[in-house]
């Protein structure tokens, strides 16, 4: 079995686990309570959020749990319109649809929204970002920092820069970076910022939203008092404090795991090569600005459903797409927006590794694919 789609979901560790197990049988009281087995959770739970902020670079109260990376990009998205609905909200054209479907809700309010494009490779347009600002009354760029389908990770220093000339705040879809790359929000300096624990191989049910100031939105779920106000309902301590643990489990030795990651991807692309496969990489090169981790490989005049079913019947797992959008059988937002050529946008797999597969394994799969391609017969 050699599992492929890590950037779907990706598998907690045994220790994330048990710790979330340990919790569970002993750490069962709301933490809202205020009795000693309430005031325990409680402990505990913030405890997680002051761990969690000092890997980050920030405060706990810059933190907010929530129960999906699709939530916290909705509470940014919607948050904003709420509080300046007369303004206008900037995004990508190769977002992820927590994104798309919040921005189209949007757009059904009433709001204003325009779509910046990208090059051929994924990136921003710094240009067209520049015109619309000096266009509009903007409130926010809600822009996807590693994309999910073709890997591109943005230059966020050029995009910071022309946003605060015109003191317009910046969100950060980074749910596919934490996995793959060290985050220092000192550093990084934007005001809100999405992840979700199962990417970074913690449990499904549980992410977070970094907000620099929670005064710049409007919350979306009313009941009690948690999270700052900002985010009402009991927590869901557990998975809190595996993600936590699955977070630091996912910084430990990230330079070492990534350059392992690139050596599988270079292995990869070398054996479909010596196969002579008809493929194009989408997105940048490998090491350069993207995630080694994910290769969205156009195969030339082939079906990419077929072709990722036959694979699965050899126990070979991939997808041709994100997982958020799977009933869709026809090319992808974000393969057509980066002007992938007509025969090859309906051959676009996603291999999503980890830094645990061997080279062998990658050689065994190039030469199934290239069997596969070359006699044609999933086709039929």
């Amino acid at each position: 079995m050699l599992y492929l789609d890590y950037a779907a979901t990706s598998k907690p560790s045994d220790e994330t686990l048990e710790v979330m197990n340990e919790i569970t049988k002993t750490i069962y009281a709301n933490p809202s309570s205020l009795h000693a087995l309430g005031i325990q959770a409680r402990k505990r739970y913030n405890e997680a959020k002051k761990e969690l902020a000092g890997m980050l670079n920030t405060t706990w109260k810059q933190l907010v749990f929530t129960a999906t990376g699709t939530e916290a990009i909705n509470m940014v998205i919607k948050g904003t319109f709420f509080k300046h609905p007369q303004k206008t909200i900037l995004t990508s054209s190769i977002e992820h649809h927590a994104t798309i479907n919040a921005i189209n809700f949007v757009k059904q309010q009433g709001g204003h929204v325009v779509e910046i494009p990208v090059d051929e490779n994924g990136f921003f347009d710094i240009n067209a970002l520049e015109n619309a600002l000096n266009t509009y009354d903007v409130s926010l760029l809600s822009l996807i920092y590693a994309n999910n389908e073709i890997g591109t990770i943005q230059d966020i220093t050029p995009i910071r820069s022309l946003l605060s000339k015109h003191h317009v705040k910046l969100h950060l879809d980074m749910v596919q970076a934490p996995a793959h790359q060290a985050i220092d929000f000192e550093t990084l300096s934007v005001d809100f910022a999405s992840f979700s624990a199962h990417k970074f191989y913690g449990p499904r049910g549980v992410g977070f939203l970094y907000i620099k100031d929670k005064a710049d939105i409007t919350p979306l779920i009313h009941g009690g008092k948690q999270e700052l106000s900002l985010r009402a309902g009991t927590e869901n301590l557990s998975g809190v404090v595996g993600m936590v643990h699955a977070f630091k489990e996912s910084q430990d030795n990230l330079s070492k795991k990534e350059a392992t990651i690139l050596q599988t991807a270079q292995t990869f692309l070398n054996a479909l090569d010596q196969h002579n496969v008809d493929y194009r990489l989408n997105g940048p090169p490998l090491g350069t600005n993207r995630l080694n981790s994910v290769l969205n490989i156009a195969f030339k005049n082939q079906d990419n459903q077929m072709l990722s079913f036959a694979l699965s019947e050899k126990e070979i797992y991939v997808s041709t797409g994100s997982a958020c959008h799977s009933d869709v059988i026809e090319a992808s937002h974000v393969i057509r927006n980066i002007s992938t050529p007509l025969e090859y946008q309906d051959g676009c797999i996603r291999f999503s590794f980890s830094h645990e597969e061997s080279k062998d394994e990658m050689k065994d799969l190039a030469k199934t694919l290239a069997i596969l391609i070359q006699s044609n017969d999933y086709n039929k």
